[in-house]
């Protein structure tokens, strides 16, 4: 793959694709479809729209996208085109950790997906800031508009893109990637999966995510049609109506999945129960080996073409696989989906890397369940400090790593050394020889199983703010969000509670009061407010 920059994937694609659509994109309930020439108009009309803005190269544009849509890719192929550089921030960002990016960045001009967006943090955040709406811009505009080239040619360090990421610690960090950066990774995977111009893709996770993005710049190189809901609400028809062959998902989103399959099961009789158990029992032991023993063949026919034959027509009944990343998943659903003729390839990354570093393949014998797969051919990956179980921490070298952190020197430097190597701050172990298995993270900081960090210690402080508790045990490693252990603090309750006129006992019978668990509830809401969406406690017990 000859490409310099990320804007040459879809410049060759317009250039040799003509009417053919590529790209649909729901909305209003319905599918716009966009061919190149569609694209190249759009991306012609948003390069019009910057340079009428008097920004130039170098300049750094704020992104808020939401799900990934079609406006956030051409806008996004539009500021990389002229040479400036996007800036992408989760949606999901706490109005505290977004004031750090926009005193960090400097940035002028912000792109929300819609006006709510904007609505959700305190207006006075805008005082020196241009807001637009990509839902304000037109769908489609009329040709002939052509597309500007950069005056000068692209340097493959350049930097494409800067990615805010949840963070480890109180603020975010923007991680630098080049166009070198980005195009070895869409290069490396481009290989690996079944794609080509006859395949369909859906793409539903947030644009924000590295993950997604570079997965999508995938698609564009394969010429692959891609297919973007642009609403949560959008995905299960989406995932009905699209048929597609291959599509991305956090591990929360394959649970949903399962429970899903769980709820439908206790509405039917006895005997479907007990034949669906049967099945799920039987394909948690899958194994991805051909099968010639009668018996073993006969249970998956009945697995796949039977029990879960209504499952796999809800997705579409053509997929060829499903890429898993962001967090861990349990290999029992891994084993589950494949027996069901849903096969589930996992693997490894994170932004800094841009971001897949390992990778389950499609081939026999190139994929392991409860590992994050074989690293790609571009990135190297070694265990420093190993015990005596073969753990050690993962560090990774390759021409996909980060630039660094955006005016973060320090920070940089306390993960990258001197001659490339990234400290992930993950450990992990190799098994069968070259499958990587994440076993620990350093320190005791977490990934919920949608895929975000969480520094508990952090959290902690945040909610032992409150004169109400006193301490708390967080929990939400592999779950889909916090939930807490919640000590209050007695002497504080007791003064509320008698100023409230409500009846006090003693400590291990008023845990029980309605009245004091609302008041908790309360103290942890108005702090949750303050939050990011995956730092919230969603649930809470109270403890003496």
């Amino acid at each position: 793959m000859s490409f310099q920059c990320t804007f040459d994937i879809i410049k060759h694609q317009i250039d040799q694709g003509g009417t053919k659509p590529f790209l649909y994109s729901y909305h209003k309930d319905q599918w716009d479809s966009f061919n190149y020439k569609e694209a190249s108009h759009l991306i012609a009309y948003f390069q019009g729209f910057l340079l009428d803005q008097n920004l130039k190269k170098g300049d750094l544009i704020l992104i808020m996208p939401q799900l990934a849509n079609s406006h956030a890719l051409l806008l996004d192929m539009a500021i990389q085109s002229l040479g400036m550089i996007s800036v992408l921030i989760h949606s999901t960002t706490g109005e505290s950790q977004l004031k750090h990016i926009l005193a960090e960045t400097n940035a002028t001009y912000i792109f929300f997906n819609n006006k709510s967006l904007k609505e959700h943090y305190n207006q006075d955040l805008w005082a020196n800031v241009e807001t637009f709406y990509l839902s304000d811009f037109p769908r489609k505009v009329k040709g002939p508009l052509k597309m500007a080239s950069p005056s000068e040619s692209f340097d493959q360090e350049q930097i494409s893109t800067i990615i805010y990421t949840s963070g480890t610690t109180g603020n975010p960090k923007g991680v630098m990637l080049s166009h070198r950066n980005l195009i070895s990774n869409v290069a490396s995977l481009s290989q690996l999966l079944p794609l080509d111009a006859t395949s369909r893709v859906l793409s539903f996770l947030p644009y924000s995510h590295a993950f997604e993005r570079t997965l999508i710049l995938v698609y564009l190189t394969t010429g692959t049609e891609i297919h973007m809901p642009e609403k949560h609400d959008h995905v299960p028809m989406a995932l009905q109506n699209v048929k597609a062959h291959i599509f991305s998902a956090v591990p929360r989103i394959i649970e949903k999945m399962y429970d899903k399959v769980q709820a439908e099961l206790s509405t039917k009789n006895i005997l479907i129960q007990k034949t669906w158990h049967w099945a799920i029992k039987e394909g948690a032991k899958y194994r991805s080996k051909k099968i010639y023993h009668p018996i073993r063949w006969l249970k998956l026919f009945l697995i796949r073409k039977v029990i879960f034959r209504k499952f796999r027509k809800q997705i579409g009944g053509q997929v060829r696989a499903i890429i898993v990343g962001a967090a861990y998943l349990n290999p029992r659903l891994s084993r589950l989906f494949s027996a069901a003729g849903v096969p589930i390839r996992e693997g490894y990354g994170l932004t800094e890397a841009s971001p897949v570093v390992t990778v389950n393949r499609m081939s026999p014998g190139l994929n392991r369940y409860g590992t994050v797969g074989i690293p790609l051919a571009s990135v190297k990956v070694k265990l420093v400090n190993t015990n005596a179980e073969g753990e050690g921490d993962i560090f990774i070298k390759g021409p996909s790593i980060m630039k660094g952190y955006y005016k973060k020197p320090i920070e940089t430097q306390r993960v990258l050394s001197e001659d490339g190597w990234l400290n992930t701050g993950d450990v992990g172990r190799i098994i069968h020889g070259r499958f990587l298995q994440i076993t620990d993270r350093k320190k005791d900081l977490f990934k919920t199983s949608t895929g975000k960090y969480i520094a508990p210690s952090l959290l902690t402080t945040r909610f032992t703010e409150s004169i109400f508790i006193d301490q708390l045990l967080l929990i939400g490693f592999q779950r889909p969000f916090l939930s807490a252990i919640i000590y209050p603090d007695f002497y504080a309750l007791k003064q509320w509670s008698l100023a409230e006129e409500i009846h006090w006992t003693s400590d291990k019978y008023m845990i029980l009061n309605i009245k004091v668990k609302e008041k908790i509830s309360s103290e942890i809401q108005i702090i949750n407010d303050t939050l990011a969406t995956h730092q919230r406690i969603k649930n809470s017990t109270l403890q003496t």
